[in-house]
């Protein structure tokens, strides 16, 4: 079922929309003489909850999808405040514009839920878990939420955000401009042009907003988003290439508030950038055959001040990413998909200012993900991923291991379709998984605390579904 969101009500009225198209035209032919046979629409499919796009009605877990039309109904200009409409009783929101949005998809904690962007984690080391208010929406065109799903080699135990990014869809250039404005000092203005050719396309975007606060500061909350998309076909192979950058400025007046006495500062503030960019190639290297490999590299920087503090604390975060998979068909009705990825990351500091140092991790990872259908409207999925793991914590110039380990993530599914659109699917497994850097980093303060070990988690979901998924 694809969940659909009412508009957002207030005060905001529309100052200007200029849509702009710029088209090629091309004739349309003229219409057959008989008419044609009406096609079968096809069921909606999900992009994430496996290692290969598949039917929503066919795997096993709980999968939610959001076109444009439904994100751009919304006019989110953040994750947080889109699923704060869409799942209100799992996420929390501490407010107003660009401050903190957590998720607890299906109970689980906020560390434990993997958001991608295009195939990729999108996971700022420096939070414990993604805050959902840094995730622009521009030039998203699709969100899949996925539940307790088997998933595909990286997924978190707790489910995937999977956020996915658009081509042009008319030939030639085309383009939106728009702008919005308000009471209460709020703006935006919006830009995505693009251009689409022979077997290649360009998009690029820019978003630019700004917000009054409630209480008089020195300057407004403000958010200026950009990104560029670019694809290529050359013989068998799809290669593209994209980047986003963002800067959010938030302001934290309040510097310390207790029973007796409340410090006002209106200068004081939190500044947020973050850059992250990916090259990808799709091979299709025969029937049933086919390559994708990724590398990303993402970078978080943060100033912000801690409470009480009126001087803000730098913290960073840096994260290196590869991973390819080879999916090939092993029969009429069943296929293995094949994985391997490696991770480099490391956070420097924390809001904290008395965390002091760094904490580092890598990762390799190799998975195997298979799906078998016995009989026809009954269909398995198993997934099995073994990972070595390593941390360490930077003091000066002494860097000293505090974990190295193997961990792995076990589970299977079934789905069983049983007529008139009602499904039946369960999912289960269990994994031991590598703590945060950031856990890691913070328990290091602790005078004798022993290095944090590995993490053991057990997940089970079972599933009546009916209509297209849900």
């Amino acid at each position: 079922m694809i969940l659909k969101s009412t508009a957002p009500a207030g005060l905001t009225f529309f100052l200007s929309a200029l849509p702009l198209t710029l088209a090629a035209q091309e004739q349309v032919p003229p219409p057959p003489s008989a008419p044609a046979e009406p096609q079968a629409e096809k069921p909606p499919e999900s992009w994430a909850a496996e290692a290969q796009p598949v039917p929503v009605r066919r795997t096993p877990g709980q999968v939610s999808l959001f076109d444009e039309e439904d994100i751009q109904r919304s006019g989110a200009r953040t994750l947080g405040a889109f699923l704060i409409r869409a799942l209100p009783a799992q996420v929390q929101n501490q407010g107003g514009p660009g401050l903190p949005s957590r998720i607890y998809l299906g109970g689980s904690r906020p560390q434990d839920t993997l958001v991608l962007m295009d195939g990729m984690p999108l996971m700022d080391p420096g939070r414990l878990g993604q805050d959902l208010n840094e995730v622009p929406l521009l030039g998203v065109t699709r969100i899949e939420i996925i539940t307790g799903s088997p998933g595909s080699g990286i997924s978190g135990q707790g489910g995937t955000i999977a956020l996915f990014t658009g081509k042009p869809i008319k030939p030639g250039a085309s383009g939106d401009l728009s702008g919005l404005g308000g009471n209460n000092g709020q703006g935006q203005s919006m830009a995505t042009p693009g251009y689409i050719w022979e077997g290649g396309y360009l998009r690029g975007g820019n978003l630019s907003a700004e917000e009054k606060q409630p209480l008089p500061t020195d300057r407004p909350y403000r958010q200026v988003t950009n990104f560029l998309n670019l694809g290529q076909v050359w013989g068998s192979a799809v290669w593209s290439a994209a980047w986003r950058g963002t800067n959010f400025g938030l302001p934290l007046p309040y510097q310390e508030v207790t029973d007796a006495s409340n410090v006002y500062n209106p200068a004081r503030e939190s500044r947020q950038r973050s850059d992250i960019g990916q090259v990808r190639s799709d091979w299709s290297l025969g029937t049933g055959l086919s390559l994708e490999t990724t590398l990303g590299i993402s970078r978080f920087r943060h100033d912000q001040p801690n409470a009480g503090s009126a001087v803000s604390s730098h913290f960073e975060g840096r994260q290196t990413r590869f991973q390819s998979a080879l999916h090939f068909g092993t029969g009429p009705r069943s296929s293995l998909s094949l994985r391997l990825d490696g991770e480099d990351t490391r956070q420097d500091g924390d809001v904290d200012p008395a965390v002091l140092g760094a904490a580092k991790g890598n990762q390799v990872g190799l998975g195997l993900e298979w799906h078998f259908e016995p009989v026809p409207g009954f269909r398995l999925l198993g997934l099995a991923r073994g990972t070595r793991d390593r941390q360490s914590l930077v003091q000066g110039n002494t860097d000293t291991e505090v974990l190295n380990g193997s961990g792995h993530t076990l589970r299977l599914g079934f789905n069983q379709e049983l007529g008139g659109g009602l499904r039946l699917y369960a999912a289960g497994g269990g994994g031991r998984t590598a703590p945060a850097l950031l856990q890691q980093l913070r328990n290091g303060q602790a005078p004798l605390a022993a290095p944090l070990r590995m993490e053991q988690s057990t997940s089970l979901q079972i599933g009546l579904g009916w209509g297209k998924g849900n």
